[in-house]
């Protein structure tokens, strides 16, 4: 990773995710400590291996939508980001505020239509607090910002610090157990790897845990023991509420650290004020 980069202080991904962990990565990013080979197993924004400093970092993500727009912005010249954007704005007239809304929804259609990856990105500047959100079709289904993209010199500043943050960075775009599979072959005979865990949070009602349940949670927790056993280090990001109980019982096996409540300004509902974010790691 650069060095500028890491004496300028922590990255922000030039994507607005649910759940992404900026608001704490620096708490993260001690707790986590550093190690010869990091993962990122449920990768979303980027924001978190961005910010790592291991010799081997994996970005993993199996929704393949987010995936294409990680690796876009990662690897696709700054510039051309930033021209895709304005030219995306300036063809709906994203700008006209007497008709935002009403072009808003026709350049969402547009996208539904043809889903380019630089046109999700362009989307997502527009849209309610620049949050990316997909139906069960898998079609963009976030409602019409405020304010559309104006300041074009920031955008491009917040992608190139972000570019030179993920230089390096070994993309995956697979299931977490094919993925944990995957690295461990790929680092043969090394020890020295973190698996970091942040999957959809059961017990509380972001739009992107609508496919995740107890199924896949028990599933999760047993690869987690497994690769404890196994001489591997992990981590967890998770929350404790009154609903998931069983999970609070199974990390007690491990280090819990407290991170309290962090999501209050996102769009969560009432409930999930009731919660307490924490890192689970072994």
């Amino acid at each position: 990773m650069n060095l500028e980069i890491i004496m300028r202080g922590k990255i922000r991904s030039p994507l607005t995710y649910e759940g992404n962990k900026y608001k704490v990565i620096d708490k993260l990013k001690k707790e986590l400590g550093t190690q010869k080979v990091f993962v990122d197993v449920f990768g979303g924004s980027g924001t978190v291996v961005a910010n790592m400093d291991s010799e081997i970092r994996y970005y993993n993500e199996l929704d393949k939508k987010v995936y294409d727009l990680i690796e876009n912005l990662s690897l696709t010249h700054v510039l051309s980001i930033v021209e895709s954007v304005r030219v995306f704005q300036e063809h709906f007239d994203l700008n006209n505020e007497l008709k935002r809304k009403e072009n808003y929804y026709r350049a969402r259609y547009f996208y539904n239509n043809n889903k380019k990856t630089l046109n999700l990105f362009a989307l997502s500047k527009n849209s309610f607090s620049n949050y990316i959100r997909f139906n069960s079709k898998g079609d963009f289904n976030s409602p019409c910002g405020k304010i559309s993209c104006k300041d074009y010199k920031a955008l491009r500043s917040k992608i190139k610090d972000f570019q030179e943050a993920m230089s390096g960075v070994n993309f995956k775009n697979l299931d977490y157990l094919n993925l944990v599979y995957e690295v461990i072959r790929e680092n043969k005979n090394e020890k020295d790897i973190l698996f970091y865990f942040d999957p959809p949070y059961l017990g509380t009602v972001a739009t992107y845990n609508n496919a995740w349940g107890e199924s896949e949670n028990k599933t999760l927790l047993a690869l987690c023991e497994l690769l404890d056993k196994s001489g591997y280090k992990f981590a967890m990001s998770n929350v404790f509420t009154k609903n998931n109980l069983v999970f609070q019982e199974w990390a007690k096996k491990y280090n819990i650290i407290f991170f309290g409540n962090v999501y209050n300004n996102c769009n969560y509902q009432l409930k999930d004020k009731e919660k307490t974010e924490v890192l689970i790691k072994n």
